[in-house]
């Protein structure tokens, strides 16, 4: 007959390992029998333990020598709260959580002069009464971490040749442990108590003693007849653990929602409403507390700590922070680090958020450079010798939109340039010229840059400045070394200059049906061309301005036979001039007469033609004009677009009634001679000189109240037949400067950068707050033994 003995491993709060069965067996000793008793005896010991180590972790059945088992044992665990009561008994009787463990269980192997011992992990050699520990029960501190392990063990016979240890997971000691564990963390328990009732007591004495006494708030009684609990013996070991376990509240950072206020999301603050974060606690702690929370903006103003938060154990709570006036504080376009503490907790990663008082765009001009290097210092300009000269800035973003949102006005840099030897103020002719910004995010910086030719420069000191015209400026200087020399000619338009003017086309008319025919009318447009004397800043002298006979300005262009006419003239200006285009269209029923022309079929129907005849122009009055523009190639008046080299984009705009030909159609018709490229877009781009114009009107509609030039120009692009589409009158304009230096045009790059990103912080780096795992390690593993 055999046993079969099973016993549970302890491993602490956290349990976890596996259920096992020893199988007890007698044989092993016999094949000793050579050796001395003692040898034979500590070989088992060794090898029982061995062979029950093996089993606990590898679930592998093992033989083990040792098989001798007695029910010897009673062991109880508590967690308890000694403060609860007057007396150990008292507080434990207010409120514990505890497991029992019986019997123990004990393997026994006696001979004539010792006795051995293998009970709740642990080994002892017991000689004539002395006890001495062969290797100790897993009890006791490892790195500051209290582990109680005990080896129990239980018996169950069974038949078997040698003893064995084999899985079995029929216990439910590890569901017991692992509750009673929670329930105590939940309830606060702090303090604990092993309590053992043992034959072999004094062994447990022994070594509990010299494992505890020696530590704080650990007391160890042997004999104890009174325990905390159990009944208590002279065979009674106690370990009294007091503040072994911490309850306490524990505020953790949950979420970090960010900034919640403002016009925009992504952590961005817009407008000037109060500033408010908002943030989620939870109270992962045993205990209920009511605690500060607080939030730091790193750099920036103090924020009021918001309202006390009260938690209980598991509980949480959104809170919110709020800065009033924030704009009072802030600075516009900056980016701002936070942090939020608890008395526990703080974010790891600091959150940030970006603060802009402003909906639109705004470009902050900062830091000019030449050439790379710094050039804000007036007394200390930098000296331009690469081969080209590099103007550079750099163009922040502080608004509260993205630039793209709201069009190229929006992005618009015009660059000033003023040597120091010359009294013109716009000697190079950059007025008007200006790079586009597409596209800036929030809070994102890009280095702006115009590339010159030195070539073209006059040679000393410059002074430039970039102006954005939605944003500030930044102006820089500079000087170069070869340039041009200032007495030899000035970058100025000056008398001189030959201009060329061509009327290539004019679509006006008006369709309808006129008892039941089709009738097509060409009412009268004519076009004049004139100068305005200017001084050197481009503004008028007060002199009247200059009508130039071109022998068609009386005429009315817009004829059924003359309709593929190019009506061109030339003239040379004599003085410093602003050069203008006036078209103007007539009401109809200010016509002398209507002429009829010719019948035409168009889309599957005939067209009676009538026009205004050309020799019978109306009087040039306030009463029978429809619409006059006056346009110079610097217009920015709705009814009119002026292409230039620059600003060369012509998109598909309308072609306006069946009969009439599109502003595009105009222009690429043979004798026009401006090529029209597609480009990558698929949209159209004139191929113009430096100084060639088109000139598109619309003179028969005028945009709503209120309507941009650019969006009424817009308005006209796609299908259909309703104006606008600056297809009215259409004029190629070429001048001549007289022979000198000019600046050829700037190039431009808008640069680029990445913006910042603006989020909450970081509060991932835990699952529940800044709890420390408990102190006390527990466990189980079972092994039956027969």
């Amino acid at each position: 007959m055999s046993h079969v003995v099973g016993f549970t491993l302890l491993l602490g709060i956290v349990l976890m390992g596996s259920v096992l069965v020893l199988v007890l067996g007698i044989g092993l000793l016999e094949s000793l029998e050579d050796d001395s008793e003692a040898e034979i005896t500590h070989s088992a010991i060794d090898t029982t333990e061995h062979s029950i180590e093996t089993t606990a972790s590898t679930d592998q059945t093992t033989s083990i020598p040792i098989d001798n088992y007695r029910p010897d044992g009673e062991v109880h665990i508590a967690w308890y709260n000694a403060s609860a009561g007057a007396t150990k008994h008292d507080a434990v009787e207010a409120g514990n959580e505890t497991v029992e463990i019986d019997p123990l269980g004990a393997l026994v192997d006696e001979s004539d002069d010792m006795t051995v011992i293998l009970q709740g992990g642990g080994s002892w050699v017991d000689r004539n009464g002395e006890y001495r520990v062969n290797s100790e029960p897993d009890i006791g501190y490892e790195d500051e971490s209290l582990q109680l392990r005990l080896l129990t063990l239980t018996e169950d016979e069974v038949q078997q040749s040698e003893g064995t240890a084999q899985p079995n997971p029929d216990s439910d000691l590890s569901e017991r442990l692992e509750e009673a564990s929670e329930n105590a963390t939940r309830d606060g328990y702090n303090d604990m108590a092993l309590v053992i009732e043992s034959e072999y007591h004094d062994g447990w004495s022994e070594f509990l003693t010299s494992e505890f006494d020696n530590r704080e708030n650990f007391t160890v009684n042997s004999g104890e007849t009174s325990p905390v609990v159990g009944t208590g013996s002279d065979e009674t070991v106690e370990v009294i653990m007091e503040n072994v376990t911490d309850s306490s509240a524990d505020f953790w950072i949950k979420e970090d929602h960010g900034v919640v206020s403002g016009e925009d999301g992504e952590n961005k603050h817009v407008g000037t409403d109060d500033l408010e974060f908002k943030a989620t606690l939870e109270n992962v702690g045993e205990v209920e507390e009511e605690q500060d929370v607080k939030l730091d903006i790193i750099g920036g103003p103090t924020v009021p700590t918001s309202e006390p938060v009260n938690l209980s154990s598991g509980d949480e709570e959104n809170v919110t922070f709020i800065l009033e006036d924030p704009h009072d504080y802030l600075e516009q376009g900056e980016e701002y680090d936070y942090q939020i503490y608890t008395d526990q907790d703080r974010l790891e990663q600091p959150g940030s958020f970006y603060f802009s008082p402003e909906p639109e765009p705004y470009l902050d001009i900062d830091v000019p450079h030449v050439d790379g290097m710094d050039a804000s210092d007036e007394d200390d300009p930098v000296e331009a010798t690469e081969e080209k000269v590099t103007l550079e800035v750099d163009v922040t973003n502080t608004g509260g939109s993205d630039l793209s949102e709201w069009g190229t006005e929006m992005g618009e840099l015009e660059l000033s340039l003023e040597p120091d030897e010359t009294s013109e103020s716009d000697p190079y002719g950059l007025e008007g010229y200006t790079g586009e910004i597409h596209d800036r995010d929030v809070g994102e910086t890009g280095t702006a840059t115009f590339t010159l030719d030195p070539d073209d420069l006059y040679e000393g000191g410059h002074e430039f400045t970039v102006s954005a015209s939605n944003g500030d400026s930044a102006t820089g200087y500079f000087t170069v070394p070869d340039g041009i020399d200032v007495g030899d000619t000035e970058v100025v338009i000056e008398p001189g200059t030959d201009v060329d003017v061509s009327v290539v086309g004019t679509e006006v008319s008006a369709e309808y049906e006129w008892y039941g025919s089709w009738r097509k009318e060409n009412p009268a447009i004519s076009v004049d061309v004139k100068t305005q004397p200017v001084d050197e800043n481009g503004d008028s002298t007060g002199e009247p301005a200059n009508y130039w006979d071109t022998g068609w300005d009386d005429k009315n262009l817009n004829t059924y036979q003359n309709r593929w006419e190019i009506w061109g003239s030339s003239f040379t200006v004599e003085e410093r001039s602003s050069l203008q285009l006036e078209a103007t269209s007539y009401e109809r029923e200010t016509c002398p007469s209507w002429g009829y022309k010719d019948t035409v079929e168009y889309v599957d129907r005939d067209w009676d033609i009538y026009q205004c005849d050309e020799d019978d122009l109306p009087a040039h009055t306030e009463d029978n004009i429809l619409h006059t523009i006056e346009a110079d190639t610097d217009s920015d008046t709705a009814g009119v677009r002026v292409l230039s080299q620059e600003n060369n984009h012509l998109p598909e705009l309308r072609g306006g009634h069946y009969t009439q030909l599109s502003a595009d159609e105009v222009l690429e018709r043979d004798g026009v001679d401006v090529d029209v490229e597609k480009g990558e877009d698929g949209e159209g781009y004139l191929q113009l000189d430096e100084h060639e114009y088109i000139f598109v009107f619309e003179i028969t509609d005028a945009p709503d109240s209120g309507q941009s030039a650019d969006d009424y120009w817009e308005e006209a692009f796609g299908e259909g037949s309703d104006d606008p589409n600056f297809n009215d009158a259409i004029a190629h304009v070429e001048i001549t400067p007289p022979e000198g230096e000019t600046l050829d045009p700037p190039s431009f790059d808008p640069g680029s950068g990445s913006g910042s990103d603006f989020e909450p912080g970081d509060e991932s780096h835990r699952e529940q707050g800044n709890i420390t795992e408990s102190d006390i390690d527990v466990g189980t593993d079972e092994i039956i033994i027969g």
